[in-house]
């Protein structure tokens, strides 16, 4: 049974910001972004279409945004609205992941047809290492981990390391901010 369609509505200011969540709702959760406003007023006319609201606070005054809230929860009931403040510096990718999804989904099925080895590659491999390094840290061989990593795509019905990537952190097995410092060094 397919899942239904999730249309999203993105408000903030920042133009970065717009952008950003919508690609990030598209590629990561498959949803469709019916508009990206500058102004909650911009977004009312797209709201009977949408089923997900996402407003970015900053700089949009609290007694407007509780006022405009009220009015488009009470005319559309099925819509949901997550708010994103990053004032305090301290908003990451994956709190904002847990807000649009709700609570942290278990890990698939999939997940469990792994076997401890094939575990280990996926989360190397998700935190950027490359084959020769897994291989060295496991001491196997390139091949036993080339090989354990084609296990890994297959079973999962995956294509590329991103797909991996995205997969660890969907399932909670790895932190994207621990990744993206470990790529940075």
């Amino acid at each position: 049974m397919a899942s239904p369609t999730v249309n999203a509505v993105v408000v903030s200011q920042r133009r970065l910001i717009r952008e950003l969540l919508g690609e990030h709702l598209r590629v990561r959760h498959a949803m469709r972004v019916i508009a990206s406003c500058i102004e909650l007023d911009d977004c009312r006319s797209h709201l009977a279409n949408a089923n997900l609201l996402i407003v970015d606070v900053a700089q949009i005054p609290a007694g407007g945004r509780s006022a405009f809230l009220t009015s488009a929860s009470n005319k559309h009931p099925r819509l949901r609205v997550v708010l994103i403040d990053d004032s305090k510096g301290e908003f990451s990718v994956e709190d904002f992941a847990r807000a649009l999804l709700g609570l942290r989904r278990a890990p698939t099925a999939s997940s469990e047809l792994l076997t401890p080895l094939e575990m280990e590659v996926l989360l190397a491999v998700a935190s950027g290492q490359r084959n020769a390094e897994i291989a060295r840290r496991m001491r196997r061989s390139t091949k036993t981990v080339e090989k354990h990593r084609a296990n890994l795509l297959r079973k999962l019905e995956l294509r590329s390391v991103a797909q991996l990537t995205a997969y660890a952190i969907q399932n909670g097995l790895l932190n994207a901010d621990a990744i993206l410092a470990r790529r940075q060094t």
